[in-house]
């Protein structure tokens, strides 16, 4: 038995000594060709000196070249002139010199190197192959050219992975297609996906757009991006920041993501947000998510905050109407504003109010069911409220103790036109069902009595007056002019009583002012 035991151990030692042999064998470079083979002691070792049409193989790859020392006993190579090596006919690498380590299958090559796969030419001084690890790599600079598209890639560092083929650049990355210019310091790229991934401060540049970020990628056969970290894209006179933005170029359609802000400085037009869409073919775009437009009128600028800001240029014209829905709050020195709606038109200048209108101008608020402004240079010259149009403004009445109280002037009509000098309301015309509560000063600015009258159309003209105590602007109604038959009583200031001081659609919104640029934003 413990003979049978020794033979199967014997028989088993053998079997496996003869396939590690043969593993071995395996991994021997092989000597396929060769003009002339001359022996030779080189640094010590006996070596195989290769000269003519040299022809070598090691598992997969096959390796030419003019001459070359082939160390046995190392099992390495040194090859000279005309190199070509061919892996698996999936990559070829050609040069002037190689090193090649076959144990741990190492490969280096030198002097005008290069590699060609299905997808791309390589052009470098010195590349090295580790074909066991499946990656190659060059430090002193390389051009890569794509086959497909013909774009040029510059960098002073790179790594090529061959599965799944896909390349790694760092230092002075420059890839010049012929639609745009990528300039990065580290790029990741696929040439068969045509996929771009950006790890660091990138710039891309073309014949109409310039793009930045710190990271992101660009699928050019699908025509898709996403830039992220810091992003913005400048076209022309337009530019867009954002956290994020993505992009697909077939459908003209995109995304932006966080801290939004699109700049026009031909129209000195901003946009803010933290969500916006937007389609370049249809000049369309949507922000919402803590929205603010900023519009320069003259000295001044209007900034306007809503739920949802829509904007649509003209094909033609390329003029731009803004639409601004739910829970709008503006605020402009001169011009204060709540509504649920507004559109602003660049074609004619004009601001129209929807639902619920309510403006603020000097000590005037104005409402209406419908409310229209007209500018013109940075500044308001007209103003329409339609539909239950009305205007009050809050006068301080001095008694002879010095104790003051509050009053307000009142106009009331069907439809109402105002006009504006130097953003100041100067003229109101009232047509239809017109009535008026206001206070009556003399010369002296002294309160001597109110003023309740009816008359179905008439003219109103208010006077600017800049001596105020304080040291501020007061308007004061100046002159009524009747235009028809009007009925109206002169009561003391003292006299009246409570109902007779208010028209019956008075009310009094201040506290829904915008005080400041910030307090758009306020919610109640």
């Amino acid at each position: 038995m413990l003979k049978v035991f020794k033979m199967v151990y014997l028989s088993l030692i053998f079997v496996l000594t003869i396939q590690w042999v043969a593993a071995q064998k395996k991994k021997v470079i092989e000597l396929l060709h060769a003009n002339i083979l001359e022996y030779e002691k080189k640094e010590g070792a006996d070596v195989k000196k290769l000269i003519g049409d040299v022809a070598l193989k090691h598992l997969d790859v096959i390796m030419n070249c003019d001459s070359a020392y082939l160390y046995g006993d190392e099992n390495r190579l040194e090859a000279y002139h005309n190199i070509h090596i061919n892996k698996n006919d999936s990559v070829h690498i050609y040069g002037e010199k190689l090193d090649y380590d076959g144990n741990n299958r190492y490969a280096t090559i030198h002097k005008s190197v290069k590699m060609e796969s299905h997808d791309f030419l390589l052009f470098c001084e010195e590349l090295h192959y580790d074909m066991q690890a499946g990656r190659a790599h060059y430090s002193t600079g390389a051009i890569i050219e794509d086959k497909s598209d013909r774009s040029i890639l510059h960098s002073v560092i790179g790594y090529y992975f061959v599965s799944p083929g896909t390349f790694f650049f760092k230092e002075k990355v420059r890839l010049v297609h012929p639609d745009y210019v990528i300039t990065t310091d580290t790029l990741k790229y696929d040439p068969a996906g045509k996929i771009s991934w950006f790890l660091g401060p990138t710039e891309i540049t073309s014949d109409t757009t310039f793009i930045t970020c710190r990271n992101g990628w660009y699928d050019s056969k699908n025509d898709i991006a996403m830039f992220k970290d810091d992003a913005g894209i400048r076209s022309g006179h337009r530019w867009l920041k954002a956290d994020s933005i993505y992009y697909l170029r077939t459908t003209g359609n995109g995304e932006a993501f966080r801290h939004i802000e699109y700049t026009d400085t031909s129209d000195d037009i901003v946009i803010r947000g933290n969500y916006g869409r937007y389609n370049n073919n249809f000049a369309t775009s949507v922000v919402t998510d803590s929205t603010l437009l900023i519009m320069a009128f003259g000295s001044d600028s209007l900034f306007l905050h809503g739920d949802t800001l829509r904007a649509i240029e003209d094909s033609v014209t390329g003029e731009k109407t803004f639409y601004c829905y739910y829970r709008v709050r503006f605020y402009k020195p001169d011009l204060q504003g709540i509504c649920d709606s507004v559109v602003y038109s660049e074609s004619d200048s004009a601001i129209r109010l929807f639902k619920n209108p309510i403006l603020w101008s000097d000590e005037h608020q104005l409402t209406g069911d419908f409310i229209r402004i007209k500018m013109f240079g940075g500044e308001i010259r007209n103003m329409w409220m339609e539909q239950n149009a009305f205007i009050s403004s809050q006068v301080v009445l001095l008694d002879s103790a010095g104790a003051d109280s509050v009053g307000y002037n009142q106009i009331q009509g069907k439809n109402m036109t105002g006009y504006f000098t130097d953003n100041h309301l100067s003229k109101i015309d009232v047509k239809g069902n017109g009535k008026t509560v206001y206070y009556v000063q003399d010369e002296k600015d002294k309160f001597i009595g109110i003023n309740k009258s009816e008359c179905s159309n008439m003219i109103i003209l208010v006077a600017v007056n800049d001596s105020a105590a304080d040291g501020n602007t007061r308007q004061k109604i100046d002159k009524i002019t009747f235009l028809d038959k009007p009925e109206a009583i002169l009561y003391p200031v003292n006299e009246p009583k409570p109902d007779d001081l208010q028209l019956r659609k008075f009310v009094w919104e201040g506290e829904k002012r915008p005080l400041s640029r910030e307090d758009v934003f306020r919610s109640k």
